[in-house]
């Protein structure tokens, strides 16, 4: 088909005018993580402007889970590409990073190496180990991406959607405060050089140590990602003079409202399955002999922070990552000379954070067997809320093959905004967009 296509969307063109183009660009909230794709705030968006406009409305999305802001500088773009392909987007993955996403989008090429790299053809190429329904999507993104460059300036994006930096800080980390690095450095140094049978022991003596030892500050982490947030929005706004920019915010997880949905039996199992994501996290999840330590080290971890601490923390999450959004916004307006970008974070309160009477965050549904602790066996006993949950699974199961996959990545629509929740994004962006 791909011969054929300017011909093609000349006919388009010319029955139906040059479509209103949006550009998702970022992480898995941009994404949609959990939501069928119809039900995104990005898709509601474009469904209310292919109403109010006279001319037909394009969304091109190439956001996925678990996107960073950008690599490290000097990196060779062959080796990223190699390393960290564009997969299923329900499937959490650093790379392509939103910088990458952006080189995509725009077409660029650069030199390398091994000779010219051409990023829309190195990340958008079919690829032998493509899932069925990613392939269709990535034909679909290159058909549209051909679509753009035919109608040349016309075509550019009109208004373009950015998040990013919760996977540059670590997910766990901005949520929770917790430093996993620390936690499995200490976890290494305490546990793992002991015998199995002073495994245990060794771990209840060292909890009070693991409480002061593993909690995060996040101020150095928000300063950096402001700055690469700035310089982000500012080669978004270069790279397409005019268009508008759309900077969408996170979400408290943890809040006042949490726990008073949940009975004690509640709480406990979730408890359990947060230790299980952090068990998950640990770098040596799957080596059988530290199982038990590292069950009771994760388990005390939740523990240790406390019902306060964890909404603290989320509280602490949502104030420091709005100021350095909204800065990062009027960085790169002053940068770009105009007002290009807008930070819009959506109106969610106490009452929607997780387990709350109005939740609209994806979370935990519980079997009534007791919880294991065992990463194998771990999808047979907890899932999630969501609709792309079998999706998500059968994509790891199709990349991984027999090599595990973390309970982190089956999980990941977990603290995801649900099909209500993207609502509530898609009407506090309309609506910061007709008041500037």
């Amino acid at each position: 088909m791909a011969p054929f296509l300017p011909a093609l969307h000349r006919i388009k063109t010319a029955l139906n005018g040059t479509p209103y183009r949006i550009l998702a660009l970022g992480d898995s909230v941009i994404w949609g993580q959990g939501v069928a794709e119809r039900h995104r705030f990005t898709s509601l968006i474009a469904r209310h402007y292919n109403t109010e406009l006279d001319r037909p409305v394009e969304l091109i999305t190439l956001a996925h889970s678990g996107a960073i802001l950008r690599e490290p500088f000097h990196t060779d773009p062959w080796h990223l590409a190699e390393e960290q392909p564009y997969l299923h987007g329900e499937v959490p993955r650093s790379g392509p990073s939103v910088a990458t996403q952006l080189a995509i989008a725009r077409g660029w090429k650069t030199p390398s190496s091994e000779g010219r790299f051409d990023y829309r053809t190195a990340y958008l190429a079919p690829k032998p180990w493509d899932a069925p329904s990613h392939l269709a999507h990535k034909a679909k993104l290159a058909a549209q991406l051909a679509e753009m460059d035919a109608d040349g300036e016309a075509g550019a994006p009109q208004l373009i959607f950015v998040d990013g930096g919760i996977n540059d800080i670590g997910a766990l980390e901005s949520v929770f405060g917790v430093d996993m690095d620390a936690l499995n450095r200490l976890t290494q140094e305490k546990i793992a050089a002991r015998s199995p049978g002073e495994m245990l022991a060794t771990a209840r003596r060292i909890h009070t140590e693991l409480t002061g030892s593993f909690k995060l500050d996040l101020t150095e982490p928000l300063e950096r990602i402001t700055r690469q947030m700035t310089d982000m929005l500012t080669a978004v706004g270069a790279s397409f003079p005019g268009t508008r920019i759309v900077v969408t915010g996170y979400f408290p997880v943890f809040t006042t409202e949490t726990f008073k949905g949940l009975d004690s039996k509640q709480e406990g199992r979730l408890a359990d399955a947060m230790a299980t994501i952090l068990l998950s996290a640990l770098e040596r999840r799957h080596d059988a002999r530290f199982a038990a330590a590292y069950r009771l080290l994760a388990h005390s971890a939740w523990q240790l922070l406390g019902r306060q601490y964890l909404i603290d923390q989320s509280t602490r999450w949502i104030q420091q990552s709005d100021a350095a959004y909204q800065h990062a916004a009027t960085e790169a307006n002053a940068q770009l000379g105009w007002d290009a970008a807008i930070y819009v974070r959506p109106p969610f309160g106490p009452e929607h954070g997780a387990y709350a009477p109005e939740c609209k965050l994806h979370t935990f549904t519980f079997k009534d067997e007791v919880i294991k602790f065992d990463p194998e066996k771990i999808l047979e006993e907890i899932a999630v809320d969501d609709v792309r949950y079998t999706e998500r699974i059968d994509a790891l199961r199709h990349y991984y093959g027999d090599t595990p996959f973390s309970a982190e990545d089956a999980f990941a629509a977990v603290a995801h905004p649900t099909l209500d929740g993207h609502r509530m994004y898609a009407q506090a962006i309309l609506r910061a967009l007709a008041e500037n």
